[in-house]
């Protein structure tokens, strides 16, 4: 059983740290040019690159907390569960994302 568990906790366990790893980069560095949408004439980095860098570093977190819940409720959490959670965490944070840079655009045009 634990053998099914180990290659989704790795997989996991990679995109955590990669989200970690973007969210430092493009909230410290304002990396916005790596950021999917992201238009320098309408965009202002200092207010988009903390939005995209707190919410990428939010999802690393809640990854690793996640794997943490999984590893230790192995018998209790089907690996299908656990995938369907975390993907669909990701799926409602980064429309969160883009909702909220669309509002800041429409209130920068005002």
């Amino acid at each position: 059983m634990i053998e099914d568990y180990i290659p989704v906790i790795i997989i996991h366990l990679i995109l955590s740290i990669i989200f970690l790893f973007l969210g430092f980069l493009v909230k410290k560095y304002k990396l916005g040019n790596i950021i999917s949408g992201f238009n320098p004439k309408k965009d202002d980095p200092d207010i988009i690159c903390p939005l995209f860098g707190e919410n990428f570093i939010f999802l690393g977190i809640l990854g690793l907390v996640l794997i943490i819940i999984s590893y230790f409720a192995k018998g209790m959490i089907s690996l299908k569960f656990f995938s369907i959670t975390y993907y669909t965490i990701l799926t409602v944070v980064v429309i969160n994302i883009y909702y909220r840079m669309h509002i800041i655009r429409k209130n920068s045009n005002q």
